[in-house]
């Protein structure tokens, strides 16, 4: 099984439709865990001093793909660069799972490929308030914005589902 992360049936209809040049790709099994790692790594690094905590507390990340798609966010449709379509939860947890602060986002970031080697291009994340939703129109493929409106519609029960991840990983 080469294909990691599910396809979007119809995707090349909706590009058809749209306009949109970018290709939905998949993440082989040889590449996935340089790319999870590489995800992981970017959103840490992204978060860790954005929030208070106590000695002792963990921090962690756990995130749910929506989509994979050549190119980058300028448009540029490389073969070498892909966006990864995502949302997040990060934060600082006590040892028994209290959440001290964090965050919830979705977010799309850039890798670039030379090789065999994956490395982080961009991190973006939508702007706060009335800007939020254009933004992630703007930015997403339709696609894909409407699948993260179905997520965000279970607000509550998918970051209960990612902070579950996230202590599960942490006592890991």
């Amino acid at each position: 099984m080469k294909r990691v992360f599910s396809i979007i049936g119809i995707l090349a209809l909706l590009c058809a439709v749209y306009g949109c040049s970018a290709r939905q790709t998949d993440i082989t099994e040889a590449d996935a865990p340089q790319v999870k790692s590489l995800i992981n790594s970017a959103i840490l690094n992204e978060e860790r001093d954005g929030y208070d905590h106590e000695p002792g507390d963990v921090f962690g990340e756990a995130h749910h793909v929506f989509a994979c798609y050549e190119g980058n966010l300028s448009g540029k449709d490389r073969s070498e660069c892909m966006t990864v379509y995502l949302y997040y939860v990060c934060g600082y947890y006590t040892a028994d799972g209290e959440q001290r602060g964090g965050s919830a986002v979705p977010a799309a970031i850039v890798l670039n490929r030379a090789g065999d080697t994956w490395t982080l291009e961009q991190i973006w994340h939508p702007r706060e308030g009335d800007d939020y939703n254009k933004d992630l129109k703007a930015t997403f493929p339709s696609a894909v914005y409407k699948e993260l409106c179905t997520y965000e519609e279970n607000h509550n029960e998918n970051i209960k589902v990612l902070e579950q991840q996230i202590i599960r990983n942490t006592k890991n």
